[in-house]
């Protein structure tokens, strides 16, 4: 024994006994059923007097002495097999063997025998016949069919059952209802010496597979502790393979490892299947830099590897995604003429798909075919993730046809990659179908399938049905993951409802969830997206969240060129790097403040790069876009620009510092501070915007009834004749404007009698020519703007002047005011109500949370929004157009001209039901429009100047008094008069006297 290869040191041996006797690591016994050295019971190879053959443990005689059989010492482990697994000169108690650089791990032998499963109660799993003919060749094979008691040693009287006879199978069934705290040995192992090493293998094997493994270990160390030949002559191949296998039930590495060269020191040639047992143990442990040194050490040694041994290295490749190697295995069974089984190609194709090449996988299948192996339901599911890797979902769903014509289970994972394929392929229709199948065949979907459905979903622009399977998950009683609440975010997302998707994203703590890059880049976008301020400002928080997680890092990167100072960030979405933008900004702002140089540099550069390729990401170009409108229209001094896919901005230092401590900057920065925001629930925040939402929907409703039913057009009518001219109507609309200064009305009041009027030149109104004819069309404008003025929600009465008052300030007489008035009731069928385009423009304003702008941002908009709509009203070609159409159109182009990207809020998309404004009746208005105001999508100009004569700009949002609702612009509209049908107008109406 001390010259053969088992006792060798050096590269070709699995032990080195160079060291003495007692710097030997020895095992306690105790260690192994969870007990800690400090219990002071005598340790595994401690000298307990007596002896026995040095050559059967495999020691020199000198080093034998006083060793009792079956006290055996376990040697020091120092072979390439483990690289240096165990130190030398290592005690047991308190330090644990180190794995040398094969492995990162750290096995706490006390720890680890500490954590033993107790085992389950009542369960004895499948019995099957283990070891047949006194081999190993059946070992763990799934296949076996299931044995009857003759298959087992018989048992005969002992005196455990006080006579009567056992079999393995009752063993079994005894040791599982066994107390845990009650050890096994004691009822169960004088009973041991009774079988042979086959049966007490198969009874080993089935307590591991009944999740038993500590009953297992206590049999088995049972057997080690003992010295009488009834029952040593148990510890042979098979019982010390079969031990070595249930170390991969739980996880004991350091275990079997110790077993293997127990084996050896009792003289036990180890042969293929404890080495396909140890390769396995270290799979599962994830050491699967072991696994390649145990099969080297088993050619090595002249052991000749079978399938179970080359099924495992192909397992150790589909872990690594080593799917080459697991090809090149193939290739090496078929030439060594070993016929691989379905396992063993299942198993290949599942590494080829995970290693994201699905035509390998394919390939092989072609293999298997020609090789006359039958296909089970394992490779049927393999190929159709295949086939859906591949796009190929028709493919897929020959396959699973196929499956169903040959009567192969489907279960979970079929349909899982399934629905997966049809997500992959965008067939939402279809994967629904499928799992509605898979309902009707009483198939459990889990995680993994609804996670893969409700991304379908979310690919297919379905998110009402996503949110319909998330609950359906729910009600199911299946626990979503991260994956779950990333594909229902995105779906939310994509279709635009940022409400739904904070609520999702506030019951990922609860759920045990953290969110990833995906989840916070779609959170981003669906929020900013929405164009609702406090929605923004929310979002603004989040990223703050997602960067204290360590997502939407800055990084400087000033190691380049002296002077430039540059930092760069990784996003993928459009809301994601407007918000981290202005996170920045805001930073470098509040750096300035405390420190003026810390800008020292001549220029300042920032990067928005693309990271790795996401479901979710947006193209380079649209962000580089919506960056580019956005700085430009707040008068920043970057300049922008796309460089391979990255968004580049750069302003000198001393530009950017002054811009910084601009108002202009400021009117952009108050929404990164969202005080107005930061008490505010989640519910609560939904609450508000759900009823702001409604408000707004109702008057634009009440208003769209009201054009339909006064004769208004939806689109510019090129050769519609203006009664007016485009002279008269700009000095009546001024004439308005002073009129209103005079008696201290509202814009929206002096706006709403300029509608009437045009309801006047729509009836067919029209005063005779000549001087007279420019007297009675002020004239007609003083009553309209008196009726305007008592509509519901127009002026409060107390500020409504008398007659007198108007009188003194137009030169007409009371009388001749109200008879006007009359006539235009009379015109008009007693149905005098406007709406202006200016109250259709406060609503739809008030819906993306006009209320939460900063004072001066609301200014601004307002001087603009009043620039545009005098040139509009100027302007002959609007006459007859519907109000809320051109309403939509000096939003548009209000919100192009300050940079308020999106152009086109998703708020608006859903109050208006327009998607896209460029094109339909709103593109055509907008063609006119926008060169008319001076706007440009491309270049934001300057703000033009203030019209003359126009009246002082009241603030954004309600013409009501302080303290009205945030839905009072949507209120004035609703009560802007009676929906009802006006009565036919007569073709030629009498001319108003």
């Amino acid at each position: 024994m001390p010259n053969s290869p088992v006792c060798q040191s050096g590269p070709g041996a699995l032990m080195s006994y160079n060291t003495p006797i007692d710097q030997q690591w020895h095992m306690p016994h105790q260690q192994w059923q969870g007990e800690m050295p400090g219990n002071k019971q005598p340790a595994l190879g401690q000298a307990m007097g007596g002896g026995m053959p040095a050559a059967m443990l495999g020691f020199p005689p000198e080093q034998a002495g006083g060793l009792l059989y079956g006290q055996v010492p376990v040697p020091n482990l120092h072979h390439p097999l483990v690289g240096n697994l165990v130190g030398q000169d290592k005690p047991v108690s308190g330090t644990a063997p180190e794995y040398g650089s094969s492995s990162s791990i750290l096995y706490a032998i006390d720890g680890s025998r500490s954590s033993l499963p107790s085992g389950s109660q009542g369960a004895t799993g499948s019995f099957r016949r283990m070891y047949a003919s006194g081999t190993m060749g059946s070992m763990g094979d799934p296949n076996m069919s299931l044995g009857s008691r003759s298959d087992y040693a018989y048992l005969g009287p002992h005196p455990v059952s006080q006579g009567a006879a056992h079999s393995v199978e009752s063993l079994l069934e005894m040791i599982a209802a066994l107390p845990p705290h009650q050890d096994s040995a004691q009822v169960a192992g004088p009973a041991l010496q009774h079988l042979d090493s086959s049966a007490l293998a198969a009874l080993m094997k089935e307590l591991g597979r009944a999740g038993l493994f500590k009953r297992s270990v206590e049999l088995f160390d049972f057997l080690r502790r003992q010295t009488s030949p009834e029952y040593t002559h148990l510890l042979d191949i098979y019982t010390y393979t079969t031990a070595i296998a249930v170390c991969s039930g739980s996880q004991q590495l350091q275990r079997a490892l110790d077993l293997m060269a127990e084996m050896r020191a009792r003289g036990i040639t180890c042969n293929v299947h404890t080495y396909s047992a140890l390769m396995n143990v270290c799979i599962k442990c994830n050491e699967v830099g072991l696994v390649q040194q145990v099969y080297n050490q088993m050619i090595q040694e002249g052991c000749t590897p079978n399938l179970v041994t080359y099924n495992t290295l192909i397992d150790l490749y589909v872990k690594t995604g080593q799917w080459q190697e697991a090809i090149k295995l193939l290739d090496k069974l078929e030439e060594e003429g070993i016929q691989p089984e379905v396992r063993t190609y299942n198993t290949i194709i599942t590494a080829c798909n995970k290693s994201g090449k699905p035509e390998q996988g394919l390939k092989i299948y072609e293999r298997m075919v020609a090789a006359g192996v039958k296909a089970s339901a394992t490779t049927y599911t393999a190929l159709i993730s295949a086939y859906g890797k591949q796009g190929m979902v028709e493919k897929a769903m020959e396959i699973f046809a196929d499956m169903v014509n040959r009567g192969c289970e489907r279960n979970v994972i079929t349909y899982s990659s399934l629905i997966s394929a049809c997500e992959k392929a965008g067939r939402c229709e279809l994967a629904l179908q499928l799992f509605e199948r898979m309902h009707k065949e009483g198939c459990m979907p889990n995680v993994v399938t609804y996670n893969s459905l409700i991304a379908a979903c979310s690919h297919g622009g379905h998110w009402e049905k996503a949110k319909e399977c998330f609950n359906q998950m729910l009600q199911q009683g299946c626990r979503p993951d991260g994956i779950t609440f990333s594909a229902l975010i995105t779906a939310y997302q994509r279709g635009n409802q940022w409400r739904e998707a904070l609520q999702a994203f506030s019951h990922m703590p609860s759920s045990g969830c953290h969110p990833d890059s995906v989840v916070y880049n779609a959170l981003l976008e669906v929020c900013w997206g929405s164009g609702v301020i406090p929605i923004q400002m929310r979002a603004t928080q989040i990223w703050s969240l997602a960067n204290r997680s360590g997502h939407f890092r800055i990084y400087n990167q000033n190691k380049g060129d002296p002077s430039v100072h540059q930092h760069s960030c990784v996003v993928f979405t459009t809301g994601a790097a407007i918000v981290t933008l202005l996170r920045w900004l805001c930073d470098v702002r509040h750096k300035i403040g405390h420190d003026a140089t810390s800008l020292l540099r001549e220029t300042v550069v920032f990067c928005l790069q693309k990271g790795k390729a996401s479901r979710i990401e947006q193209p380079s170009s649209v962000i580089c876009e919506a960056v580019r409108q956005l700085l430009a229209g707040h008068g920043s001094p970057f300049t922008v620009k796309l460089v391979d896919s990255t968004t580049q901005l750069e302003a000198p230092s001393s530009e950017l510092a002054a811009w910084l401590r601009s108002p202009a900057f400021t009117a952009l920065s108050f929404l990164v501070h969202a005080n107005s925001v930061k008490r505010l629930s989640v519910e609560q925040l939904v609450a508000e915007d759900v009823a702001l939402d409604k408000s707004c929907t109702d008057a634009l409703s009440y208003v769209r009834t009201y054009e339909q039913l006064r004769g208004y057009h939806k689109q510019v009518q090129p050769n519609m004749h203006d009664p007016l001219g485009a002279t008269n109507r700009q000095q009546l609309l001024d004439l308005a404007l002073h009129y209103g200064n005079c008696f201290r009305f509202q814009p929206e009041t002096c706006y709403d009698a300029w509608e009437l009027l045009q309801r006047l030149l729509m009836a067919g109104a029209s005063p005779p020519l000549g001087a007279s004819g420019g007297q009675m069309w002020r004239l007609m404008l003083v009553a309209c703007m008196m009726i305007a003025s008592r509509q519901p929600a127009a002026e409060l009465p107390g500020n409504i002047p008398t007659y007198d008052v108007v009188s003194l300030n137009t030169g007409y007489s009371a009388e001749t005011i109200i008879s006007t008035e009359q006539n235009i009731h009379l015109v008009l069928s007693n149905d005098s109500s406007a709406v202006s385009a200016l109250r259709v423009c406060q609503v739809l304003l008030e819906r993306l949370g006009g209320q939460h702008q900063e004072a001066r941002q609301a200014q601004l908009l307002t001087d603009d929004m009043h620039g545009m709509l005098y040139r509009v009203c100027c302007s002959s070609t609007m006459f007859r157009v519907q109000p809320s159409l051109v309403a939509m159109a000096i939003i548009y182009c209000l919100r192009s001209k300050r940079g308020l990207v999106p152009l086109w809020p998703s708020a608006l998309v859903q109050l208006t039901g327009i998607y896209d404004p460029t094109v339909g009746d709103l593109g055509l208005l907008l063609e006119q429009l926008m060169p008319l105001l001076g706007v440009s999508q491309q270049q934001p100009p300057a703000p033009p100047a203030k019209p003359a004569g126009q009246a002082a700009p009241a603030a954004a949002g309600s013409s009501l008094p302080a303290g009205a609702p945030p839905s009072a612009a949507a209120a004035a509209v609703a009560a802007g008069g009676d929906s009802s049908p006006a009565p036919a107008l007569a073709t030629a109406a009498a001319p108003v006297t």
